[in-house]
């Protein structure tokens, strides 16, 4: 109601031409794939989720999530998409679109289109870079270079280096375990967390920011003990 209402106002005073309504979503129609695509198949990520992409000869693609933000879409099933004679993946829906981007970064990324329909309001397409495919160096067959969506590094640190422009890619949080006068904690962007191994409880105090210095002494082997142990 308040978008339709804007818009009269927008097209009243000249600003608009015309008032597009809202376009039906069809279903995707399949249509025979290049066999070539089933080469993008693989690992991908993003700052929100981790997730593998699997292709089959005969243009089926299914996003799997593996990891990551439950409010992102982490926890929400498998996605089928079916490829299109406009050359894209399109989900069973109609509402996604998606293809492969190769950039001058030497990155191949997802590129998804997006149309969200509200209702009373309207609709509004979003289009952007979603996913970076990685190659990681397993820890094991089942962890393949990762705790949740961080690249493991050592056995100490692992990152977030998607180069994901706008949305997908921002928000990058760092983790370093480190053992103070015996204690192992986890510090991610401001927050540091108290190994549950401890059996202590935290007192709290006027600050929880640790000195520099002491935050920087990394020793042990946990990260990809705790990569094995999550999945």
């Amino acid at each position: 109601m308040r978008q339709s209402l804007l818009l009269q106002v927008l097209l009243a005073d000249g600003m608009i031409p015309e008032i597009i309504p809202p376009q039906e979503i069809p279903p995707p129609i399949a249509s025979e794939m290049p066999s070539e695509l089933t080469e993008y198949a693989g690992l991908y990520g993003n700052n929100s989720m981790l997730g593998r992409i699997a292709i089959s000869p005969g243009g089926e693609l299914t996003l799997t999530p593996l990891a990551g933000l439950p409010e992102m879409g982490a926890d929400r099933p498998s996605e089928t998409y079916f490829y299109t004679l406009s050359g894209e993946f399109v989900s069973e829906q109609g509402d996604k679109r998606l293809t492969f981007v190769e950039e001058s970064n030497g990155k191949t990324y997802t590129l998804l289109v997006r149309t969200n329909t509200l209702p009373g309001v309207g609709q509004v397409v979003v289009t952007g870079y979603d996913m970076e495919r990685i190659e990681p160096k397993p820890v094991d067959e089942a962890v393949p270079g990762y705790v949740d969506r961080h690249r493991i590094v050592d056995a100490n640190s692992a990152v977030q280096d998607f180069q994901i422009p706008v949305m997908a890619g921002r928000g990058s949080v760092d983790l370093e375990i480190s053992v103070i006068d015996g204690e192992e904690y986890l510090s991610a962007a401001d927050m540091v967390y108290l190994s549950e191994k401890t059996g202590k409880s935290c007192r709290l105090a006027r600050t929880s920011r640790m000195p520099s210095e002491q935050m920087d002494t990394l020793v042990g082997s946990r990260l990809a003990n705790r990569a094995l142990a999550r999945h």
